[in-house]
């Protein structure tokens, strides 16, 4: 056999891989362990005219940097960061020691419910994040909204509707520029909602 011809027997015996979106990736190096509930069914009263019955199979708290919040849950989570940039986020059980803390309830006001989420934030910079919902008979998230979350502080984001879960994603630090910032109620519009916000200093 010729080199030519052996060059050529080797390239094709070479294995071919094509990208997919729903390929798996090995772990990389360094990477916590995902921490999984196991199946569950998210089952609540919302109103006179909304029970919500949903079943989940198993799912993660957090995975490539998304994390998924169901409701009646509260949980935190702990961020590692190079400079300003966060290269990991991982599920923190122990809420005295998370860097950022989520609670997602259903709050009862007379004949009146809402959704909401309060984040309590302990770190030293403003957290942008963005958020999907998922609404009762949706098969994927509806993109809503999320004020930013400023440094030592608790944000609470309400919604008028059931929510069955909530995806926090592109979590990413920025200075304040305080002027903008106002500590007052702010109305901000997501799909298919308003939602209030409101600040609440720690400690």
């Amino acid at each position: 056999m010729t080199r030519k011809n052996l060059a050529t027997a080797i390239l094709f015996c070479l294995p071919v891989s094509t990208p997919s979106l729903w390929a798996q990736t090995p772990t990389p190096a360094g990477t916590p362990a995902e921490t999984f509930r196991d199946p569950f069914e998210v089952k609540f009263q919302f109103d006179d005219k909304h029970k919500v019955e949903q079943k989940f199979d198993k799912t993660p708290y957090v995975s490539e940097k998304i994390i998924y919040i169901f409701p009646g849950e509260e949980f935190g989570i702990n961020i590692r960061r190079e400079a300003e940039e966060i290269v990991e986020i991982s599920y923190q059980p122990d809420l005295q020691k998370a860097d950022l803390k989520f609670k997602f309830e259903v709050q009862k006001l007379g004949k009146h419910s809402m959704m909401m989420l309060t984040i309590q934030s302990h770190l030293d910079k403003m957290l942008i994040m963005e958020a999907g919902m998922l609404l009762p008979g949706y098969k994927e998230p509806v993109k809503t909204s999320l004020a930013p979350v400023l440094p030592n502080l608790m944000g609470v984001e309400t919604w008028p509707q059931p929510i069955v879960k909530l995806e926090l994603r592109n979590l990413r630090l920025a200075a304040i520029d305080w002027k903008s910032q106002p500590n007052r109620e702010i109305r901000s519009c997501g799909a298919k909602a308003f939602h209030g916000t409101r600040r609440v200093p720690l400690g």
